[in-house]
Parts: C-alpha cells; structure tokens; sequence
C-alpha cells in the first residue's frame, strides 16, 4: 500500500467511530454509490452488525436512476440492508417547501430537497443518525479540481479569480442580474477578497494543495456541512460527516499531490482505499456521487417544471424585485438552445439556485 494510504484509512476509521454513539440503536447511511460514501458505510460495517445498520440511496427516477444499481450491489457486498428514497420530481415538489423552511440559509444548491427527503427517510426507519460522505470531494479533491488545476498552469491566472466561478455562479453577471438600483456596491462582500483571505499561508503550497485548502475552507465549513446538517438534524436525529474531522482533514491536506490526482485519476488515495476495503469488483463500479439531475427539474413538462417556471416568471407578483425578469427569460430560453449537456447543466443549476431563493423568500415571509 503506497505512503500514506495505511495513515489515512486509520484517520477515517477514527474519524467515524468517535461518531458511532453507544446511545445509538440503529445507524443510516446515505450511500449514494460515491467513493465516499462507500467508504463511510465499509467501516461503519466493520464496527456494528448488519441489523444495525440502514443504507438509503436516491431513486431521481428514469433516465436518472443508475446511481440504484451501484448503491446496491455496494449494499450487497457490505450485506447492509438498502432503502430506497423517492425523489422523483413530484416528491420533490411536495418537500420543497418543508425543506426550504428547514434551512437557516438560503442554499441555492438542488441537493437539497434530498437531504432533507434522506433525513426524512432515516428518521421513519428509526435511524438514531445518518452518516454521510460529505466533505470527501473537498478534503481529497474531487472531480472539480482538475479543470481548476489545468486553468491555472496554462493561462497564469489568479488562484482567487478562478476559484470565484466555481464558488458564485452568478459572478460574470451578477451586475446585469441585478436592476441598477440594487447594483452590489464597493461597501458590499467582496467574494474575491474573502477567497484570498482564506488563502493558505504558506507560500510553498502546489496549486491542488491551495484549492484543497480553500475548498474545506469556505465550501465545507460554509456550505457544505451546515446545509447538510440543517436538513437531516430538522427530522430529530443527528447527522455525521466523518470527512470533515479535523485529524483527518489535517492528515488529508499533508498528502503529497501524487496521492490525491495521479494522472487524470481523483481521489487516487480513496479509489485505492475503496479497492482494499471493499473489492476490486465493487471499486470498479462506475460511481458518480449524488447526481442531482437540476436541469431536467427546471425544464420539463411535469408539475415540478411547471412551479419552478411559474416562480420565476412574470406572473409570480411576490418574486424579488431586485433581480431583472429579462435575464430570467434569457436563462430559461437559454437552456433549451444550449449546444452541449455540460452548458445545460450549469444553466440548470442557475435557475434552480434562482428558483430556490424564491421559495426560500416566500417560505421565510422575506417578501412581505
């Protein structure tokens, strides 16, 4: 097993079972088919019986449900019991505004709704916790890294300048979203600054190292953890994500470059944990996280669909009259014209995010 695998995997077994309470009865784990969440579920296997333990993935429904069949043959191997969570667009509609109503902050992100239905499933099966692999992309640097990584190598620029449009989706154009009078001012949050602010301190960090930092920095402590937290805590139990344990992160961010991106491989340290944990066969799998199809719930011909256009269209009187309906409709007309899946994604992520304010405005009386 190569430098630092051997550290790691003890850093992660620690990791959860400081989490693993003696008061606790039953165990849930959200397990989504990822790398992460594979290997939270192996070694809450490796401490507690099978009836023990709950496994819970997300049904999207079709063409979205490949991530079911992963999860269970992830579920077999391990011999964890599999739920199944409905979150198809019309259970999403139905939970939007419980959901919405159980952030602190409005979240613009659509993996939101299924957490809280996660949570929600948990807590119905009598769960006492449900264990999560939040935290695995930004502690170990995931998929999102690499673009990050190339970008800065070939075209020299600032590190806070490409890390903004992956944190602010809405940075290239916030001032042409927003009508003049409510234009973000010098005086307001300055999103480059703050991300410089949160630079490491050493100057002899390598690029990956950097965004690894800012990632645990600003998305996890952030975003990330409360978000999570805040949507499964609302059902009565408690929410772990074992990837944000401070040891752990500390020993994470002290891996060398090779352990974390080895060619066009991420996670190369996890990949191979999961390997040795599980099977060659079970890391095989293909396994993509927890894909949260946003663009389809934004667009299609369903109820969802329809509440989402309706919210942000002109029709709605209470949407916040700060934002310009003009480049409303140029987004949704936008995603039907856009000549590859990666643009559409990324606009399907922008409405979503526009759509989730809304709802939040309107859920939390911050229309009135």
């Amino acid at each position: 097993m190569p430098a630092g695998d051997t550290e790691i995997r003890h850093a992660l077994a620690d990791s959860v079972n400081a989490r693993l309470l003696p008061s606790y009865k039953r165990i849930g784990i959200a397990l989504s088919g990822g790398l992460d969440s594979t290997i939270i579920a192996s070694l809450c296997r490796n401490e507690l019986d099978s009836n023990q333990l709950m496994a819970f993935t997300l049904d999207f429904g079709p063409p979205w449900s490949d991530e079911v069949a992963t999860a269970s043959a992830i579920a077999r191997h391990l011999d964890i019991p599999l739920y199944i969570v409905d979150a198809s667009p019309a259970n999403i509609l139905r939970n939007i505004h419980p959901a919405t109503a159980a952030m602190v902050s409005p979240y613009g992100d659509a993996v939101c709704v299924p957490w809280y239905l996660l949570g929600k499933a948990a807590a119905e099966a009598g769960c006492d916790a449900l264990f999560s692999g939040e935290g695995g992309d930004q502690v170990f640097g995931g998929w999102a890294n690499k673009p990050m990584v190339t970008e800065l190598a070939l075209t020299g620029a600032t590190v806070d300048a490409v890390y903004a449009k992956t944190f602010h989706r809405f940075l290239d154009d916030l001032s042409g979203l927003l009508h003049g009078g409510f234009e973000v001012s010098s005086a307001s949050f300055d999103v480059h600054q703050w991300i410089r602010d949160c630079l490491p301190k050493s100057a002899t960090n390598t690029l990956l190292a950097t965004l690894r930092h800012l990632n645990f920095a600003t998305k996890g402590g952030g975003t990330i953890s409360p978000r999570f937290t805040e949507l499964v805590e609302i059902h009565g139990i408690d929410a772990h994500a074992p990837f944000f344990d401070t040891q752990l992160v500390a020993e994470a961010l002290a891996l060398p470059d090779s352990s974390i991106l080895d060619g066009s491989t991420d996670k190369a340290i996890l990949r191979r944990l999961v390997s040795d944990m599980t099977s060659p066969e079970i890391a095989a799998l293909p396994k993509r996280g927890m894909g949260v199809p946003s663009t389809s719930w934004a667009i299609e011909n369903h109820p969802l669909g329809h509440k989402v256009r309706h919210q942000l269209s002109r029709r709605n009187k209470h949407r916040d009259p700060r934002i310009r309906q003009d480049s409303v409709d140029v987004l949704l007309s936008g995603i039907v014209d856009a000549p590859d899946a990666y643009r559409r994604r990324r606009i399907g992520e922008r409405i979503w995010t526009l759509f989730q304010w809304e709802v939040f405005r309107e859920v939390h009386s911050l229309s009135e």
